[in-house]
């Protein structure tokens, strides 16, 4: 015969059911509160990752419209001076502003040619992102050192004759009696006489030329100075001759300049060069109009590209076709400690006059004559265009023409 289980098995059977089940509902119910719990988790990060991108992009968008305003503003360094040029501005996700700074010297107006670091922030609900970008000078050549020789003034040839390979203009009139010009020639203003043998072209726009105020301040600041004082008198002139000026010579003074650039403060009286080696930058201040230079003179920078000669007022050039040649003169002329050296008698680079030039005699230039004033040339001249100055100008040849961005400055920025 089958015997029953006990009732109290079954009761306590029906007891762990009752448990388990309960149990299984709690854990569902964990599993489903942790899953609206990781969803609002989610929600919030994605929101988070939405609202960093949003700034991310109105931040890019404020350098956007600065580099706009940059370009079509012509006060745009005032406007930045003062602080933040737009500060929270009103956008479809949130705000946007953007300032600016001069990395260089933190004045953002005492130079053009200072670099700019532009910030633009972005802001959208909780997030703040910033981005930066740093703006350099974008320069071109002066418009001057497009021809072999450029005059701010007139120029007039008188019994002269001049043969050159390139163009020669003036920003006023020229004029041409009982000469012979080889090279085509162009003027902002009318080109008259007889003589010319290249294209004549007349109502040209004026040339850019280099501030007087500003294109020697590289050169002093970097050149050496030769006191007037210590330059010997030849019948009361104060005269240079028969030396060598050179990044390794200065028969003047115990100090040499690396770069060659040496500056004469004439302080107002005559200052004649003759029959001398240059290989350097010579600068001439505060002379009379009486100064001239002549002779046989081999003269050319000691930094490629850099001007020879620079002055700053009138100046008359009168160089011989003679070489320089050093058995004659009794000078060695590059430190070899021989005298069986002879040199061309020629101005290779840049030379630049702020007033007038006169040229006479027999005149060779291989690079680029730049006349702020007025070219009176009688005898002959002759120039050869150097490219390679146009190409690469040096210091206080250039104008600015706006800003760009300086590759790979783009980035994010943190406080």
């Amino acid at each position: 015969m089958r015997q029953r289980k006990p009732l109290r098995c079954r009761r306590d059977r029906r007891g762990s059911i009752y448990v388990l089940t309960l149990a299984t509902a709690m854990l569902v119910t964990v599993f489903a509160l942790a899953s609206i719990l990781l969803v609002r988790v989610q929600r919030r990060q994605l929101d988070a990752a939405t609202e960093t991108l949003q700034a991310e992009l109105l931040a890019s968008r404020a350098v956007d419209m600065a580099l706009f305003r940059i370009e079509h503003e012509a006060i745009w360094r005032s406007q930045l001076a003062g602080g933040a040029w737009e500060s929270d501005q009103n956008a479809a996700a949130g705000t946007y502003s953007f300032a600016a700074a001069d990395p260089t010297d933190a004045d953002l107006t005492d130079s053009d040619a200072d670099p700019v670091v532009v910030v633009g922030i972005g802001k959208c609900g909780q997030s703040r992102q910033k981005v930066q970008v740093r703006l350099e000078v974008e320069e071109v050549p002066l418009g001057c050192l497009e021809v072999a020789l450029h005059t701010g003034g007139n120029v007039t040839f008188s019994s002269a004759t001049v043969a050159c390979d390139q163009i020669i203009c003036a920003d006023g009139v020229m004029t041409a009696s009982l000469s012979t010009i080889n090279s085509d020639v162009e003027a902002v203003g009318t080109i008259t006489g007889t003589g010319y043998t290249g294209t004549i072209t007349t109502g040209v726009d004026a040339r850019s030329m280099p501030d007087p105020d500003t294109v020697l301040e590289y050169y002093l600041a970097n050149g050496t100075v030769i006191s007037m004082a210590s330059i010997p008198t030849v019948e009361g002139v104060r005269t240079i001759s028969a030396v060598l000026l050179s990044p390794t010579s200065n028969p003047y003074g115990a100090q040499i300049n690396p770069q060659g650039i040496y500056v004469i403060d004439c302080l107002g009286s005559r200052l004649d060069i003759r029959d001398c080696r240059v290989v350097g930058t010579i600068v001439l201040l505060n002379l009379a109009v009486s100064s001239q230079v002549y002779g046989s003179l081999n003269w050319q920078p000691a930094v490629a590209g850099y001007p020879s000669l620079m002055v700053k007022g009138t100046l008359s050039i009168a160089t011989d076709a003679a070489m320089l040649d050093e058995a004659t003169l009794g000078v060695d002329f590059n430190g070899d400690s021989d005298m069986a050296d002879a040199y061309p008698s020629v101005f290779k680079g840049l030379v630049c006059t702020s007033a007038a030039l006169n040229t006479s005699n027999a005149c060779t230039f291989e690079g680029i004559l730049c006349v702020g004033l007025g070219l009176n040339c009688t005898g002959s001249l002759f120039l050869e265009y150097d490219t390679e100055i146009f190409e690469n100008p040096p210091p206080g040849f250039t104008e600015i023409i706006g800003m760009k961005v300086a590759p790979g400055t783009w980035q994010r920025a943190v406080d």
